[in-house]
């Protein structure tokens, strides 16, 4: 017994006896992290799912397998299905005045009129749909910011990235020109 009283006596003092090492620096540690975060993908994803039912393309997705369809427009509810029937409806004509050259998109996700020289009767036509259009899109921009808790402007530009990726060759879009310094309307 006397040898185990011993044992435990010098381990306890070894472990009170053990000395206290502190490591300090003037300056703070500095650690370099190099990562990638996709904060924006699901509202990506909700951008396709929107545009592949306006369209009604959707390639890439095998969603129909399974039987899931407007995964990402069901959660917005009323507000974002009326703006997609929208403009699902003026879809045709939109596409014709593309092809047309009469309106390119803006940085921001909306369609404009760029081209002045056109009969007053076709432009007041152009311009009625322009209007219901962009009342359409800036209904899914603000529903899709405020579900994702974001700015508009962040969504309007996601937005504008899909469009662009769908354009046909030769569709109008304002874009950046690193040479000019400033946005200016080109064809795709």
């Amino acid at each position: 017994m006397r040898p185990i009283f011993f044992f435990i006596t010098a381990l306890l003092c070894a472990a009170a006896c053990t000395p206290r090492v502190q490591l300090q620096t003037k300056d703070p540690l500095k650690v370099d992290i190099n990562m990638r975060v996709d904060v924006y993908q699901h509202v990506v994803e909700e951008a396709d799912s929107i545009e592949d039912q306006i369209y009604g393309d959707s390639p890439t997705q095998l969603n129909w397998l399974f039987g899931i369809q407007n995964v990402y427009a069901q959660d917005s509810g009323v507000q974002i299905e009326d703006a997609i029937a929208v403009r699902k409806e003026l879809a045709p004509k939109v596409k014709r005045f593309f092809e047309a050259g009469y309106v390119g998109e803006n940085r921001n996700g909306y369609i404009e009129l760029i081209d002045m020289n056109i009969a007053p009767e076709k432009k007041e036509e152009i311009q009625q749909v322009i209007e219901k259009e962009n009342k359409a899109r800036r209904q899914i921009y603000r529903v899709t910011a405020a579900k994702n808790n974001l700015e508009v402007s962040q969504v309007e530009r996601i937005f504008f990235r899909d469009h662009y990726k769908r354009a046909a060759s030769g569709d109008w879009f304002e874009r950046y020109d690193k040479t000019k310094g400033k946005h200016v309307w080109e064809k795709k």
